[in-house]
């Protein structure tokens, strides 16, 4: 669902590009799970602890060498204390910009099924927030937005659903004052709250939640299997809440000069340590407590969405030289936004990559 909000208030005073306007749809979508979904509750792929995560790439330190190549190959290297304030500054500055890829601040990529039109990347996107809403199984109760962005996903789930309580997290002060406004002027707020926390370490009360989703900002937590990440969702979690994870991962470490430019050039644009390497984030997951339900290679749907990259991003830079003409250096593109601007391409090549990367789906229940 679109929202009505006005465009976030930029910092420097410019405008905010509008590139890709959209009306919000007459209706609600139905979140009842489909067919599909509703089948993972019997459907199980258990991925306990100890068990052979694949042949191309091992997670824990144990594996020496193997480890080490993959860090060098990353360009990951284990340290953490720059990257919070990194990411802050990164999301302060470039969170207005994705309203080039989105009217409604959907920061994530979209949901292509049989019958959509591939053009129309707003609907997409909506698909998306609905897939990651039925697979978390609620329809009431509360749940939580871990890395919430705008909240564009949370006020989805508060219009599709008036029993659900959303708490959004994010440790970007910018985006928790824009996310409330916005969601007052969509008179949400009385159901979809932020929170300026960290989603590894949040001071939330234990077992407070009924599920929990991570919609492509698992990414931007510690190491490879996002240990902390994991430990925070199972600690927040009520006994038999489902945690659901879209994202991005990493099935090996790339071999190829280029390809290894392009994933330390995403993760230094992204702002991320390293994304997720899909097999050492199931053995992670599996030996924190969760049953792992279903794992879901979702490449083919988001990439119809993922297409629209190179003609969103030459769009914007369009519309940037054009307030560079208008407004001198104060319209100057900062690092942040650049790199934002440019890490999608890069993205697009390693997706394309289908032998290193993948982007999955990720369900799994707290036992």
């Amino acid at each position: 669902m679109v929202s009505s909000a006005p465009a976030p208030a930029l910092p420097d005073g410019l405008d905010a590009p509008v590139l890709n306007p959209a009306s919000s749809p007459s209706t609600v979508p139905d979140l009842r799970p489909p067919a599909h979904v509703r089948a993972l509750k019997v459907v199980r792929r258990p991925h306990r602890a100890g068990a052979p995560i694949g042949p191309e790439l091992k997670s824990g330190e144990a594996f020496g060498d193997e480890a080490k190549a993959f860090d060098e190959a990353t360009g990951f290297h284990g340290e953490r204390d720059d990257f919070l304030e990194s990411l802050r500054s990164f999301y302060t500055e470039a969170t207005r910009d994705y309203r080039a890829w989105s009217a409604g601040y959907n920061m994530h990529f979209g949901w292509y099924a049989a019958g959509m039109n591939p053009f129309r990347r707003e609907s997409m996107l909506e698909r998306m927030n609905g897939e990651v809403l039925a697979r978390v199984g609620v329809t009431g109760g509360r749940v939580a937005d871990l890395g919430c962005g705008l909240g564009a996903t949370a006020r989805f789930a508060a219009r599709a659903s008036a029993d659900l309580r959303i708490t959004g997290l994010t440790i970007v002060p910018w985006q928790v004052r824009e996310a409330q406004r916005m969601t007052r002027e969509a008179g949400l707020a009385d159901r979809v709250r932020f929170r300026c926390t960290d989603y590894t370490a949040s001071g939330l009360r234990d077992a407070g939640f009924d599920g929990a989703y991570a919609l492509e900002s698992a990414c931007h937590a510690s190491g490879r299997d996002k240990a902390d990440f994991l430990a925070e969702a199972y600690r927040l979690l009520k006994p038999g809440g489902r945690l659901v994870v879209f994202d991005g991962m990493l099935k090996r470490a790339p071999r190829s000069a280029f390809l290894k430019w392009c994933l330390r050039g995403c993760h230094r644009r992204w702002a991320l340590e390293t994304f997720a390497v899909k097999d050492a984030f199931l053995e992670r997951m599996a030996a924190t407590g969760f049953e792992i339900i279903q794992v879901e290679d979702l490449s083919w749907r988001v990439a119809p969405s993922a297409l629209h990259i190179p003609a969103v991003t030459a769009r914007f830079l369009a519309q940037m030289a054009v307030e560079r003409l208008r407004h001198g250096k104060r319209a100057a593109l900062s690092k942040e936004r650049w790199g934002n601007a440019l890490a999608p391409t890069l993205g697009l090549i390693l997706g394309m990559s289908r032998h290193l990367f993948g982007y999955y789906a990720v369900t799994a229940v707290k036992r």
